[in-house]
């Protein structure tokens, strides 16, 4: 009988081993209660959490009231995403912004795409907000996500991502893993592979 607690207590702290893996990739925020951006006050966000804003949400007045989104330094761009969307935010059919630019309430969207520059490197994002030509106006946000692998073809509503997956039997040497880059997988193995068949390897939890 211990044996037998004890074999299931070493498999219960695997499981959570694995799990702090799957998420240490994602800079991962569900607002909680969900934010609400009304006339007269800002929103910043710090998309990739280095104590630096990337984006601000506020309003304006010229003779309506408009809804404002704006990239706090040219590292930063954002998209605004069809809601059918669900696609990688590397497609180059997106266009992206820098600067100021409206967000109009008669397109019906509620995604916006991130991507950052640093150096050489790019990496992705998303946040999820729901413009409303209210009443007042306002902007509700509720979650958004940033991968920090750097070219990472990042999917819009993707919150997990797997880098690294270990086989389950202690007298099986093959071990499969998605590359650092996310571009292949690979097989290792102390055996020979005479055929190797891919069908989904990893289905990415989405929002």
């Amino acid at each position: 009988m211990k044996k037998n607690i004890l074999i299931i207590v070493m498999f219960y702290i695997t499981l959570l081993n694995v799990k702090a893996q799957l998420d240490s990739n994602i800079i991962y925020y569900d607002f909680n209660p969900d934010t609400l951006l009304i006339p007269f006050e800002t929103l910043s966000i710090d998309i990739n959490q280095d104590s630096v804003n990337d984006l601000n949400f506020y309003f304006i007045y010229p003779s309506e009231i408009i809804l404002q989104v704006t990239s706090l330094n040219t590292n930063c761009n954002y998209a605004f995403i069809s809601n059918s969307y669900n696609d990688s935010l590397t497609n180059s059919m997106l266009t992206w912004h820098t600067g100021a630019y409206y967000w109009n309430w008669d397109w019906n969207i509620e995604r916006l795409g991130i991507k950052y520059s640093s150096n050489t490197d790019t990496y992705y994002g998303w946040l999820h907000g729901i413009a409303l030509a209210e009443y007042p106006p306002k902007l509700i946000v509720d979650k958004f996500a940033f991968c920090k692998i750097a070219n990472y073809p990042f999917l819009w509503g993707q919150t997990e991502i797997i880098t690294s997956i270990a086989s389950q039997e202690s007298n099986d040497s093959t071990v499969v893993y998605v590359s650092d880059s996310g571009s292949g997988v690979v097989v290792q193995s102390s055996k020979t592979i005479t055929n190797v068949s891919l069908t989904n390897c990893v289905k990415p939890k989405l929002y």
